[in-house]
């Protein structure tokens, strides 16, 4: 019977904690358990780790790290834009650079029949114009 909450692992440790088991509410996309004033503030608090505003703001974590890592000069290895443009970036335009289109080209071939996720609906592109 459907309870309209969703059960997330991720055996990744994030945001620097150990790995993680949420409970997000369907109805609100909040981490169950925070209290209606604090479901109202978005937080670390409330916002699921799998949501992708959340996932841009690793990005863009991973991103700065990697580029103090190789001295900010070497794309090859950061494989993404410059500091200044990176902040910029929209979610979708964060998906596309990161592997050079590897992702979008790997979840359109996944979208491939006879697969199950050949029949997922993808979300308008303007949804994923936001930024962190």
């Amino acid at each position: 019977m459907p309870t309209g909450t969703s059960i997330n692992w991720s055996a990744v440790a994030c945001r620097g904690a150990a790995p993680v088991l949420e409970v997000t509410l369907s109805g609100s996309g909040r981490k169950a358990g925070a209290g209606k004033a604090a479901s109202a503030a978005r937080s670390d608090k409330t916002t699921p780790s799998l949501c992708k505003a959340a996932m841009l703001q690793r990005w863009h974590a991973l991103r700065a790290a990697a580029a103090g890592k190789h001295g900010g000069s070497d794309a090859r290895h950061v494989n993404v834009i410059d500091g200044a443009a990176a902040e910029n970036l929209s979610y979708h335009a964060a998906k596309v650079a990161a592997g050079d289109g590897h992702y979008v080209r790997f979840w359109a071939s996944l979208r491939q029949e006879p697969s199950l996720f050949a029949l997922w609906v993808p979300k308008p592109q303007r949804l994923e114009m936001f930024t962190s």
